[in-house]
């Protein structure tokens, strides 16, 4: 095996290593994001609870 066909090897493998990162990054991303949305939408809702409850008190 000759210079060349080890060099064009080496690159397909770093290529196909670059693109499974690329999606697990991706994946990593949408996983990021679903968990902040998440987390907004409890913390809305315990905003809200704990407005309600202070207000039944103050009545």
């Amino acid at each position: 095996m000759g210079i060349a066909a080890s060099e064009a090897r080496y690159l397909s493998l770093i290529h196909s290593q670059d693109k499974q990162l690329d999606l697990k990054l991706s994946q990593l991303d949408t996983e990021r994001t679903a968990l902040k949305t998440e987390i907004e939408a409890v913390q809305k809702v315990l905003k809200n609870n704990v407005e309600k409850s202070f207000k039944t008190f103050g009545d």
